[in-house]
């Protein structure tokens, strides 16, 4: 029969996983934290640009 032979890792007691495993989960979709940084990236871009775009309208019907 064969016989299987298993690794020691020198430093260490718990095995290794490999390095995707734990990319795995994270690919399905963005965090909660990336969520809320978009969000107020794109709240404080509307307030700087807003009172500018609508701004101009209501002095066109004056």
């Amino acid at each position: 029969m064969h016989e299987r032979t298993h690794k020691v890792n020198a430093g260490s007691s718990k095995p290794r996983r490999p390095a995707a495993a734990g990319r795995s989960r994270r690919a399905a979709g963005f965090t909660v934290l990336e969520l809320l940084i978009v969000i107020t990236i794109i709240a404080i871009l509307a307030t700087m640009f807003a009172p500018r775009l609508y701004g101009n309208e209501r002095r066109e019907f004056r």
